[in-house]
């Protein structure tokens, strides 16, 4: 966490995924964030690595949450059930990175992210991998 938002880092085995919830935890889209991550290997060399950002994939386990209402959360697409709002996939950063064969512990992420807006517009802060995740195993 930082003072005014919230990341939620996901390693996958093919890739880097994170994801932008405001300093209350509700879903934020990601908006025109972009940034980096520098992996840095133990007893390796460091490798800079563009994120991008993407918009979920409509697959199961997506998070879909209402832009008036962000503590109206779902794992399917519908409507708000307080405005009536069609609820929107989570976008989130991606930085694409082969992890199938990389030990826990081993690898740690260092994470810049800049054109957040607001009163925080950059963050950046380090995650250590701890072994992959699969699609859906997010907040």
């Amino acid at each position: 966490m930082t003072k005014a938002h919230h990341f939620e880092t996901v390693f996958g085995e093919d890739g880097i995924r994170v994801y932008r919830y405001s300093a209350a935890q509700k879903a934020e889209l990601i908006g025109g964030a972009a940034g980096s991550v520098t992996l840095k290997f133990k007893d390796g060399p460091s490798r800079v690595i563009p994120f991008v950002s993407r918009n979920a994939a409509a697959e199961a386990g997506d998070i879909y949450f209402c832009t008036m209402h962000p503590d109206q959360v779902k794992r399917e697409p519908g409507a708000c059930p307080l405005c009536g709002m069609k609820l929107v996939a989570q976008s989130h950063l991606y930085a694409a990175v082969d992890l199938r064969k990389v030990e826990p512990g081993t690898l740690k992420a260092s994470i810049s992210i800049k054109g957040l807006g607001g009163d925080e517009p950059e963050a950046a802060f380090t995650e250590t991998f701890q072994g992959a995740a699969h699609h859906g195993e997010h907040h």
